[in-house]
């Protein structure tokens, strides 16, 4: 019965009758998650994302990170950017971030929010050449 109009027809006596306005139904679905986020290694200098894909009726993302041990929402940033979208992209993060724990809130006016699996970014070191000294 989802997406169909519907309409109201009253009967009154003496074969009388009168029909109300069509309103649509949009039945929502509650949100779920088809594709969790994964772990990412990246060098230092690096970008990289964070995805996932979900399912349900007009859904909206926030991307969380841990910071001394409370997950906190990400805000658009130099780093990072996601727009409440299922994507968060992070650019050229600092050395800082590494091990930093990430997850997803998925929600929807079905009720409560889902939250993805936590992953967490880690970024390597650039080594840096030896210097060597004639002696």
């Amino acid at each position: 019965m989802n997406m169909f109009y519907y309409r109201c027809i009253v009967f009154g006596p003496c074969n009388s009758s009168d029909t109300s306005t069509a309103v649509f139904l949009k039945v929502n679905t509650y949100p779920s998650i088809t594709s969790q986020p994964v772990s990412k290694t990246i060098c230092e200098g690096s970008s990289t994302n964070l995805s996932v894909v979900s399912a349900g009726s007009s859904l909206s993302h926030q991307w969380l990170q841990e910071v001394n041990g409370v997950f906190v929402n990400v805000t658009g940033s130099a780093v990072f950017s996601a727009g409440g979208t299922n994507t968060l992209n992070i650019t050229n993060p600092p050395l800082s971030l590494s091990n930093t724990r990430f997850i997803c809130r998925i929600s929807n006016t079905c009720g409560s929010p889902i939250f993805t699996d936590t992953v967490t970014l880690f970024i390597r070191t650039i080594p840096t050449s030896p210097t060597f000294a004639i002696a």
